[in-house]
């Protein structure tokens, strides 16, 4: 083997090395029907208006967006990026005044296939339960179960 073509490999695996990104453990959260969806599907689906599927850092992101968003599903970001393109992404201007953060995370993609392989565990926030009157999360627990899913409760 040439040098140079020698060279061309080793820049080509430097390049996949620092492309390769680790973000470590993704949440999600939904609510009871995206849940389900979830689980029966399979899959984990982007949002229209942001062109992939929006995944934090931030295990405490209950109240962000939506106030129903019951469920956090704990995903392994890692095993995620062997196989989609994650980029870090700041809504608005990054103004954490305005509740703005650094610690959300863009699959490029239009689906998560198979996402139960990602799944780590799921979080039933119990005050939120509460507070929308009984939402009925017997289902989702079956499913949950079903797929050997762990799931707990939150607060505990």
């Amino acid at each position: 083997m040439k040098k140079s073509e020698l060279r061309k490999i080793i820049k080509e695996e430097i390049q996949n090395v620092q492309e390769s990104k680790q973000p470590g453990i993704l949440y999600h959260f939904t609510d009871d029907s995206g849940m389900e969806g979830i689980l029966i599907g399979n899959q984990l689906l982007a949002s229209i208006n942001v062109g992939g599927i929006s995944l934090t850092r931030d295990k405490n992101g209950w109240f962000v967006g939506r106030l129903d968003n019951i469920f956090r599903i704990e995903l392994d970001g890692n095993k995620i990026s062997n196989n989609y393109k994650i980029k870090p992404v700041a809504w608005g201007q990054n103004d954490r005044s305005k509740g703005y953060t650094e610690s959300e995370e863009l699959v490029i993609t239009p689906k998560i296939n198979n996402i139960k392989n990602y799944i780590l565990s799921v979080t039933i926030n119990k005050d939120m339960l509460r507070s929308l009157g009984g939402v009925e999360v017997d289902y989702i627990i079956d499913l949950l179960g079903s797929r050997s899913i762990p799931f707990n409760y939150f607060p505990q």
